[in-house]
């Protein structure tokens, strides 16, 4: 129990420290069209860039550290139907953010990615979380970073 909440703890630091980024700087930080349609089989140029920076990590454990946040992110939110509004979550990404001590700068191009992604996805947007598919949609948004964070 106590890994899985520092795994929760973790994941909610990357995501304060990525919605807190600026704007400003994504339109120079990847060229994109003013408007994306993405289907199911296209890949997000935001989330590719997660893929990409996640790759330039080498360190192992912190590889398995940012994958296991954002699966036990999507794993959480999947089933916690308690939660009323996407504003309470936000709490629980600061306690990770304190019990993990993640250190933006380690990896400043990961977080920036993580964070330029998070927006395009309206995550910094709050929202309603009272049926389940509106709970699936938000948690689908730490489902795909897992799924961009994998590696062997």
């Amino acid at each position: 129990m106590k890994k899985d909440k520092k795994i929760i703890y973790g994941l909610s630091f990357l995501i304060v420290l990525g919605a807190s980024a600026s704007i400003d700087y994504i339109k120079d930080y990847i060229q994109t069209p003013a408007v994306i349609a993405v289907d199911d089989d296209e890949k997000n140029p935001f989330l590719e860039k997660v893929t990409e920076e996640f790759n330039n990590i080498e360190n192992n454990d912190d590889r398995l550290l940012i994958h296991k946040i954002f699966s036990g992110s999507a794993s959480f939110l999947e089933v916690c139907d308690n939660l009323k509004g996407t504003h309470e979550f936000d709490p629980i990404l600061g306690r990770v953010q304190n019990n993990y001590s993640w250190d933006r700068e380690k990896y400043p191009s990961f977080t920036d990615a993580v964070s330029y992604y998070l927006i395009d996805v309206d995550f910094d947007i709050p929202k309603p979380l009272e049926t389940e598919d509106q709970r699936l949609a938000f948690a689908k948004i730490f489902r795909d970073l897992s799924e961009a964070t994998k590696y062997e």
